[in-house]
């Protein structure tokens, strides 16, 4: 008698539920590529303070000046390099916020549906315990008419 609840918008709940698990994947691919760039910048500033500390030293030791102009060039690229990863990683910093905006939207769509589900589940068990109730006052009222049939006779 007692029939399994089915929610008819299941299909819409599974389907936003994906979406936001590819939102999530994506913010974490991000995540992962904005760590990377971080290390990356990380590294070309280790390797300048390098670069600067051997320039220093060699400025001491009367290095030649042709050394010292591709010294001065490197120095220069690392610290164009360094400039131009900064601004790759602000731009990656951007396209995370967007894609965690995605996600918040996804995930107040997929809570939408949700609410949904949990107000009709609650309806349809209202139903089916008013159904039972029902049920039960039938079979008392007829055992109650048959003892009075019985005990009438």
């Amino acid at each position: 008698m007692k029939k399994k609840f089915k929610f008819s918008l299941q299909a819409l709940l599974d389907f936003r539920l994906r979406k936001e698990d590819e939102i999530k994947g994506l913010l974490g691919q991000k995540h992962g590529e904005i760590e990377n760039q971080k290390k990356e910048i990380q590294s070309l500033e280790q390797s300048l303070k390098e670069l600067q500390r051997s320039e220093k030293e060699s400025r001491g030791s009367g290095e030649d000046i042709l050394s010292m102009r591709y010294s001065v060039s490197y120095r220069n690229h690392l610290k164009l390099t360094i400039l131009k990863q900064g601004r790759k990683f602000q731009d990656l910093g951007a396209e995370a916020e967007a894609i965690r905006k995605e996600l918040v939207k996804a995930t107040q769509k997929r809570k939408a549906v949700e609410k949904i589900k949990e107000h009709k589940l609650r309806e349809w068990k209202k139903e089916q315990n008013r159904n039972q109730q029902i049920f039960s006052d039938e079979i008392a009222q007829q055992a109650f008419i048959r003892s009075a049939h019985e005990t009438g006779s």
